[in-house]
């Protein structure tokens, strides 16, 4: 025979809910702490690609600059 759902009451509800909460917030602080370390990485290899294009172009790095600031002028 199914046993029926335990009634709580409004004070073990409140205890609950107080839990959850704890619960909710330490899993939103480490998703945000995972997503900050995502970012950075994904900076990091975007780094390293565009080091990789320049590189592979033959002009320096100041060249590149020099390129991209008379475009936005």
């Amino acid at each position: 025979m199914a046993r029926g759902r335990k009634s709580y009451t409004t004070e073990e509800k409140i205890e609950i809910t107080k839990a959850q909460i704890v619960e909710f917030t330490d899993k939103l602080k480490q998703t945000k702490a995972e997503l900050k370390e995502l970012e950075s990485i994904k900076e990091q290899e975007d780094l390293i690609a565009l080091k990789t294009l320049i590189d592979e172009s033959g002009k320096s790095i100041d060249e590149v600059k020099e390129i991209l600031s008379s475009t936005t002028e």
